[in-house]
């Protein structure tokens, strides 16, 4: 009774203002965005900067190792909660991150540079939100409005963040599932970079440049990269495709950072990238899935200013910012004997402003307002030279205002709650909430719980412009609405070194839009299809061992069910089972030898209908640092060369050896 009463007293102390036993009620020391304590990592993907172990809800983080941080020796330390694994695993795209993430399923359409569908808790991939510093990457023209994340490298990623369950109260439309948050490194110390080369098989050749500085001032921070690799058949060799369908990709990002005095500061991102990659289709007379001479070209632009100001000595945080995006995808189809081309243009603008008050150090409270623009054209042109003339798209805006609570009580116990009023210029208004909670024992298990709803507009493309011969467009769609929750928790022992947690997940949603097989003109209409239920659980385990050696396991375990006007539908790529494990060894506080494999379970192919085998393939990577400016490396991708296929008819990439140096300056 004495020790409920203490409780209590304690709680209701705190929403007022007074510290638990202990602790002192200063404001933490906090620059909005940046860790709140060195070498403490903070998760912003929900949009309140967070210490990861104060994070109620799930979520996975990687993170490269910074400037003070970059050797063996460091990264050795600090691999159990992620940092420096995406340098040891020589990972070098997003999909490399994501597939060692637990809850998330990656499958490919072939060769290098094709699109990359990202399932989040086996949802559908444009339910998962993908945010650049901020700002929305999914293309308003895509045919889902998900993002290709093949274009997508790690130059100059920090942190990439995977937060799994509804999340459209922080992020709107597109978030039901998830968020996946990638943030450019900030630059620090004295001026220092990179220069980085590596060829291998596919006749890849693959350079990277890296440069930072940063002091009181102000900072920089720059990557870029240029792949060239003549790639593998896109239409599975196993089907008589020989051709090799090439891929070149060049990007660039950059962070600039201005301090305007104690209290105020300016940044600006700016990321680009262009690539052009070789497809295969279906080529007439016979219309079978095979060798053509498809291409696409691809153009991304993005900037983004933004100005942050704290007052009250930090008690009080603003953010204003103000962000574009344009994506430009041409196809052309020379093996048609109509020469088809199509050209999307899409183009993205968000407005949002934040206001973070610490109003104690155990509670903060968000206010902010989002302002969403997407437009576009797209340029269809058929039978040779002919244009069929533009079609511009309207523009469409939504207008957002939210406001979240994150509560904190004496390190134990962490609450989050938010709503959210939309509102759509073509789909009306809707409100959106989300709640969630965790409690950490004094044993370091931690029991975690969150729900929340959903709401996802119809894209563009489902309700206008659908794809020749494949896919109908469906002005009458209706928006998707979703509700899910989640249960886990975490245990800790022997100060970290051994992690592991499982959470179980369930979503369903309303008015799911899919397109399904019919008959001409309703052959492959965008519809509402109905019902559609997700439930399964996600599970990791983290062992440190020696002081060297870091095993890393994850475990997805899924299952659907889905219906269309009240008749059981199967969804495609949503495996039962779904597992990875990764080894990192760090060798004499020079080397690295990293080891991983992942399975990938039976799965339904829509297209034909039929069930897909699983498959398991393995990689390895190495390096060592000949001193502090040269370090050489070499990975085998699929080093089993196992024969298999993500998406059915597509090819994938056989056993394939890489290997280069890094100069550091």
């Amino acid at each position: 009774m004495g020790k409920g009463m203490a409780g209590a007293l304690c709680l209701w102390a705190a929403l007022f203002g007074v510290a638990c036993a202990g602790e002192t009620i200063a404001p933490a020391a906090t620059e909005y965005g940046e860790s709140l304590e060195p070498q403490r990592i903070v998760v912003t993907a929900t949009r309140i900067p967070t210490p990861v172990e104060q994070v109620a809800e799930t979520v996975t983080v990687f993170r490269a190792a910074t400037a003070d941080a970059s050797g063996t020796e460091s990264l050795r330390g600090s691999a159990l909660g992620g940092v420096g694994l995406m340098e040891a695993r020589q990972y070098r795209d997003l999909a490399d991150v994501m597939r060692s993430t637990p809850g998330l399923s990656v499958s490919s359409y072939g060769t290098a540079g094709s699109l990359q569908d990202v399932r989040m808790r086996g949802l559908d991939s444009n339910h998962t939100g993908f945010y650049l510093d901020g700002m929305p990457i999914d293309d308003p023209l895509g045919p889902n409005r998900s993002t290709n994340i093949s274009s997508y490298t790690l130059d100059n990623i920090g942190q990439v963040e995977a937060l799994r369950g509804p999340q459209s109260v922080s992020y709107g439309s597109n978030a039901m599932g998830g968020v996946i948050n990638m943030t450019s490194k900030r630059g620090e110390g004295p001026f220092s970079g990179f220069v980085s080369t590596e060829g291998g098989s596919h006749g890849t050749v693959n350079t990277r440049i890296g440069a930072q500085a940063g002091n009181a001032r102000g900072d920089f921070s720059f990557g870029g990269s240029y792949l060239h690799t003549d790639g593998w058949s896109a239409a599975d060799k196993r089907d008589g495709n020989r051709e090799r369908d090439g891929y070149d990709r060049g990007s660039v990002n950059l962070r600039l950072g201005l301090n305007g005095g104690d209290n105020l500061r300016f940044d600006l991102f700016a990321n680009g990238a262009q690539f052009e990659t070789d497809l295969d289709g279906y080529p007439p007379p016979a219309y079978v899935f095979g060798d053509t001479k498809q291409t696409e070209k691809f153009r991304r632009f993005m900037v983004k200013p933004q100005v942050t100001l704290s007052l009250l000595d930090g008690r009080w945080v603003q953010r204003a910012a103000f962000g574009y995006m344009e994506q430009d995808r041409r196809y052309t189809d020379t093996d048609d004997f109509s020469m088809e081309r199509n050209r999307f243009r899409g183009e993205t603008t968000k407005f949002d402003y934040q206001s973070i008050f610490h109003t104690h150090e155990n509670n903060t409270i968000l206010a902010g307002i989002d302002v969403i623009t997407e437009s576009g054209k797209y340029t269809p042109t058929f039978y040779g030279p002919l244009k069929t003339g533009d079609m511009d798209i309207e523009s469409s805006t939504t207008t957002a205002v939210y406001l979240e609570d994150q509560f904190n009580w004496c390190e134990r116990l962490f609450l989050n709650a938010g709503v959210r009023y939309e509102k759509h210029d073509d789909f009306g208004s809707k409100v959106t909430w989300k709640a969630s909670g965790m409690y950490v024992f004094p044993t370091n298990t931690k029991i975690k719980a969150s729900a929340g709803t959903g709401f996802s507009t119809p894209t563009v493309y489902a309700l206008h412009l659908g794809s020749v011969g494949w896919t109908r467009p469906n002005p009458n769609l209706d928006p998707e609405t979703s509700v899910g929750w989640d249960l886990g928790f975490e245990q800790e022992f022997f100060a970290g070194r051994l992690s592991f947690g499982s959470s179980f997940f369930w979503n369903k949603i309303k008015n799911k839009i899919g397109s399904v097989a019919g008959v001409w003109p309703n052959l492959g209409r965008f519809e509402n299809l109905g019902m559609y239920k997700a439930w399964g659980t996600e599970s990791f385990l983290r062992i440190g061992l020696y002081d060297s050696v870091v095993l890393s396991l994850q475990h997805t375990w899924l299952r659907t069910e889905a219906e269309h006007r009240g008749a059981p539908f199967k969804m495609a790529q949503r495996p039962k089972h779904e597992f990875s494990a990764d080894v990192d060894w760090f060798i004499c506080d020079r080397g690295v030898i990293s080891a991983g494999v992942h399975y990938k379970g039976v799965r339904w192919s829509d297209y034909p209908a039929q069930e897909m085998p699983s498959f398991t393939v393995a990689r390895v990577a190495a390096s060592w640092k000949v001193n502090d400016h040269l370090e050489v490396f070499a990975r085998v991708e699929n080093a089993l060369n196992r024969k298999y296929q993500e998406y059915y008819g597509y090819g994938t990439e056989r056993m394939s050896v890489y290997g280069g140096m890094t100069f550091s300056f």
